[in-house]
């Protein structure tokens, strides 16, 4: 191998190096907070942002359909939507669960192949929301068992 491919690979080894050093210094939370993300409880909260965020997203595109027979169904979601932000407002601050609802409902509307097509959302969160808003320490536990 002559000088200049070694010295290419070595000057290769020391970038990636570097460059690992960088993101890892960069990473926003370290191992033992990555671990809480996923223990149950932070799988609860996120269950419940994303519920809120679906309950409110699903109250607003019924809302603005201007069909009178959907305002009562909209009205149900807008107080389950509520009703689940109280709930992530028990795990984290209010500023904190808001950013993470309106995130969530910027990822759902991306997700949508229109903007009141509410199936996908429906067939993703329906189910598991309902059982979070029927008993949420239930909930909670399964979370916990799934974290192991």
């Amino acid at each position: 191998m002559s000088k200049a491919t070694l010295l290419t690979l070595v000057t290769i080894i020391a970038a990636l190096a570097i460059s690992f050093v960088v993101m890892r210094s960069m990473n926003p939370s370290p191992a033992g907070e990555q671990a809480a993300n996923n223990s149950g409880e932070a799988r609860w909260l996120n269950e419940a942002i994303q519920c809120a965020a679906y309950y409110d997203l699903s109250a607003q595109i019924l809302s603005g359909m201007d069909v009178p027979q959907m305002a009562a169904v909209a009205g149900r979601l807008a107080t389950s939507a509520e009703q689940a932000r109280n709930l992530a407002n028990e795990q984290a601050d209010a500023a904190t669960v808001n950013q993470r609802i309106m995130a969530a409902q910027s990822e759902m509307r991306a997700a949508m192949p229109d903007q009141r097509s509410l199936g996908p959302l429906m067939s993703q969160y329906k189910g598991p929301c309902q059982s979070l808003m029927t008993d949420p320490n239930a909930r909670l536990a399964y979370w916990q068992q799934q974290a192991g």
